[in-house]
C-alpha cells in the first residue's frame, strides 16, 4: 500500500494546526504572543480544471482518471512570518535578508513578524545625473494614458501609447525595454499595434523582440535582441516584456542593452484572483485585531505596494553598475500618485 499520500496529509495537518508555545523555546524572547497558526491560513475551494490540461501532473493527489472532476480544497498561508518564526523556534542565531527591492523596509519587516535589530539601507551607487525619470501621463495626441481595467483596451488609449513608444524609440539610443502589467495586456496591445501600423513604425526604428510565456524560445529571443543592439549598422532593438516576468526580475540589461525602460502601466495584482482577495482580507483582519508587538499593512496598502515593488524590479534592469546610465519613463497617469513609492 502506498502511504505517501497519507504521510503528506499528516505533514500538512501537523504544520497547519501547530500552536506556538514559549516553554523551552530558546527564541521565545524574540517572538510576540501569537495565536494558533490556523489564523495565518485561509481556506479556498475551487473546481478542479486539471483535466483540461494535456499533460497530467504525476502527483499522488492527482486523479487517476482524467475524466474525473471534482473540487480542490486549498489551505493557503498568508503570513510570511509563519516560516520566519519557525526559524527562530529552531534556534537560528542569525537571519540575514538582503535584496535591492525591500523598500519600504518598515512594512517589509512588519510582515516578517520577527525583530530586525540591524537594518541597513544604502544610497544608490550612481549619481543623480546618471538617471533620467519622467512621468508621461498623456501621449503625443494628448490622450490620457492609463492601464486601468476600464481603459487599458480602449483603442484611443492603445494608439496613444503606441505613438508614445514610437517617439521614445527615436530618442533613446541602443536598447529600449518596454514592460507591460501582464501577458494578456501585452498580447492584446501588440495585436492592436500590429493591426494599426504602430508595430511597423517601432520595427523600423528598433526591431521588436517579445518575451515568450514559455521557457523554450526565451534564450533564442534574448540573444537575438542582444545581437541587434550590438549591431553597429542598426539603431538598436526594443524588448517587450511583462512586470514580474523572467526578463523583469532575472536578467541584466547593463550598458547599451538597456539605455531606456518604459513602464506602460502599474502592475497591480489581479484583483479578482482568490489569493489576492484572501490576502487582503487576512491583512485587514489582522489590522483590526491589533496584536501587541505586531504591525500589519492594510489590504489596500499591501495591494499598492505590490505594484510599486514590481515596477522597482523592472526599472532596476537599466542601472546595473556604478558607471551605468539610462532613462525611465512611467507611461500611466496614475504614476503621479504612486511616484513616491518608486525609488
Amino acid at each position: 500500500m502506498n502511504t505517501t499520500g497519507l504521510q503528506k496529509l499528516a505533514d500538512i495537518i501537523q504544520l497547519v494546526f501547530c500552536v506556538d508555545t514559549q516553554e523551552g523555546n530558546k527564541g521565545a524572547n524574540m517572538l510576540p504572543n501569537m495565536q494558533s497558526s490556523t489564523t495565518k491560513f485561509k481556506v479556498h475551494i475551487h473546481k478542479d480544471t486539471s483535466h483540461h490540461k494535456k499533460k497530467q501532473n504525476a502527483d499522488v493527489w492527482s486523479s487517476s482518471s482524467s475524466k474525473k472532476q471534482g473540487n480542490v480544497l486549498s489551505y493557503w498561508c498568508f503570513s510570511p512570518g509563519f516560516s520566519m518564526q519557525e526559524l527562530v523556534r529552531q534556534g537560528v542565531r542569525s537571519i540575514i535578508l538582503t535584496s535591492g527591492t525591500l523598500s519600504p523596509l518598515s512594512s517589509f519587516t512588519s510582515e516578517m513578524q520577527i525583530p530586525f535589530p540591524v537594518c541597513l539601507e544604502n544610497p544608490h551607487v550612481i549619481q543623480h545625473d546618471q538617471i533620467f525619470v519622467s512621468i508621461i501621463d498623456r501621449g503625443p495626441d494628448s490622450v490620457q494614458l492609463s492601464s486601468a481595467f476600464d481603459r487599458r483596451f480602449v483603442p484611443e488609449n492603445m494608439a496613444s501609447l503606441g505613438n508614445t513608444v514610437v517617439n521614445l524609440g527615436r530618442v533613446v539610443p541602443h536598447g529600449l525595454l518596454v514592460f507591460f502589467p501582464s501577458y494578456p495586456v501585452m498580447d492584446k496591445t501588440l495585436e492592436f499595434w500590429r493591426a494599426n501600423g504602430h508595430a511597423d513604425r517601432i520595427e523600423n526604428i528598433k526591431p521588436m523582440f517579445v518575451e515568450p510565456k514559455g521557457k523554450g524560445t526565451f534564450t533564442e529571443i534574448i540573444d537575438g535582441y542582444y545581437d541587434k543592439v550590438n549591431d553597429s549598422k542598426s539603431k538598436g532593438g526594443s524588448f517587450f516584456a511583462v512586470c514580474r516576468g523572467k526578463a523583469s526580475e532575472g536578467l541584466d540589461f547593463a550598458d547599451t542593452y538597456g539605455r531606456g525602460v518604459i513602464i506602460t502601466g502599474l502592475p497591480f495584482p489581479p484583483r479578482m484572483d482568490p489569493r489576492v482577495i484572501l490576502k487582503m482580507q487576512y491583512l485587514d483582519e489582522m489590522c483590526r485585531k491589533k496584536t501587541p508587538g505586531v504591525q500589519y499593512l492594510s489590504g489596500q496598502n499591501w495591494y499598492r505596494q505590490q505594484a510599486s515593488r514590481a515596477v522597482n524590479q523592472a526599472i532596476g534592469r537599466v542601472i546595473r553598475h556604478r558607471d551605468d546610465y539610462g532613462a525611465i519613463f512611467l507611461c500611466d497617469h496614475r504614476s503621479v500618485v504612486y511616484a513616491g513609492h518608486f525609488r
